[in-house]
């Protein structure tokens, strides 16, 4: 059975818990009980990391020349203007308050 551990116990317990999840150990973190997390091994043969290279994408992009140029009017407002339905994620002006 996976070992489950609250928010607090982790955060004070965080090196020894990665020391057991390094020897195969898994963990579920909960918040007044509820489980919120996973904390698992990171299979390294699964997702192997490819060093990069400065300058491999060089000669292989292509950027047309239009795009430096200046927006038209049109696009700097179609640009500019609020998405609807994300109104509430938009940052308050000044002299107005959030929420």
């Amino acid at each position: 059975m996976v070992r489950q551990v609250n928010i607090h116990e982790a955060k004070t317990h965080f090196s020894e818990l990665i020391a057991a999840v390094e020897r195969g150990e898994e963990f579920v973190i909960a918040r007044r009980g509820k489980p919120v997390a996973t904390v698992t091994a990171v299979d390294r043969q699964a997702a192997p990391r490819k060093r990069r290279v400065f300058g491999q994408w060089a000669g292989k992009i292509k950027i047309d020349p239009s795009f430096y140029e200046p927006m038209s009017e049109d696009e700097l407002n179609e640009w500019e203007a609020p998405i609807e339905g994300l109104e509430h994620l938009a940052a308050p002006t000044k002299g107005t308050r959030a929420g």
